[in-house]
């Protein structure tokens, strides 16, 4: 090794003189600047697909979150004879709730309310990792510093869950609770969507909006423009744009369409 030589134009250096002059020139400026470029390329490249993988799997939670839930209700419904679960009184309950301060944790307090997260609890978990979507942000507005209710961030569909005593006086009929077997299509009655962000609260409604509330209730597509449900017959979708944002769909009011013939559907006959 020590006669192994590098020749050109006459000159002759032994290869272990070669690696120490490498060794000892160490990076030039230019160099360096060349490699943290590279770095930042590759950075640029990377990051989109991670914070698209991010996204992908807390969308993957929350389906599965929405499933249980569809299972849950299943499970109710077979124990309840066939009886889906429902709301008492208050679409909205909450230690937040502006029109009356409502506990849904603890059926012996006397401002407690039935509601579709204490029925559900004895089949589900109570943590706020199953509760509410891990894409979905804390609204604070209807949140209360101190209280540690769990955070909720699926919607019932009031026309498949059912509240006993609507303000809604006009839909009372169509909104009473109902059985899973009198569900039209299961394939296509929504049970859970989510409603874009998370709350110390239960809602069981439809898209809606009032003076009386911080935030309106209209679910937010938090998944990359998408909405995630699960339906009665237990299957989930994510369902996109052009579905959430059609006529009559997610994202109108009942002020705006007292239909709702998209929170109707496979549930109650849609209106014309």
């Amino acid at each position: 090794m020590s006669d192994t030589s590098i020749g050109g134009e006459g000159k002759h250096l032994a290869f272990g003189d070669v690696l120490k002059s490498c060794t000892r020139r160490g990076f030039t400026l230019v160099e360096l600047l060349v490699v943290i470029a590279v770095i930042a390329i590759l950075a640029s490249l990377l990051l989109p697909a991670l914070s698209q993988a991010k996204e992908k799997g807390k969308s993957v939670r929350c389906i599965s979150n929405l499933r249980q839930l569809g299972l849950a209700a299943t499970l109710y419904a077979d124990d309840h004879e066939d009886a889906l679960p429902w709301q008492q009184k208050n679409h909205w309950v909450t230690p937040a709730n502006v029109v009356g301060v409502l506990n849904y944790t603890d059926p012996a307090a006397p401002n407690f309310r039935t509601n579709v997260y204490w029925q559900l609890t004895e089949y589900v978990q109570r943590s706020d990792g199953f509760w509410h979507c891990p894409s979905a942000p804390v609204d604070t507005v209807v949140t209360v510093s101190g209280d540690d209710s769990p955070l909720i961030g699926y919607m019932g569909n009031m026309f498949a869950l059912g509240v006993t005593d609507s303000p809604l006086v006009a839909m009372r009929p169509d909104i009473l609770p109902k059985r899973l077997g009198a569900m039209l299509d299961p394939s296509r009655a929504k049970l859970f969507t989510d409603v874009g962000l998370n709350w110390q609260a239960v809602w069981v409604c439809a898209a809606y909006e009032h003076p009386s509330f911080p935030t309106p209730v209209i679910p937010v597509p938090v998944h990359r423009k998408s909405l995630n449900a699960v339906m009665a017959d237990g299957h989930t979708e994510q369902m996109g744009p052009n579905e959430f944002h059609r006529p009559g769909g997610a994202g109108t009011s009942y002020q705006v369409d007292p239909r709702l013939n998209w929170w109707r559907e496979g549930a109650m006959p849609e209106l014309p």
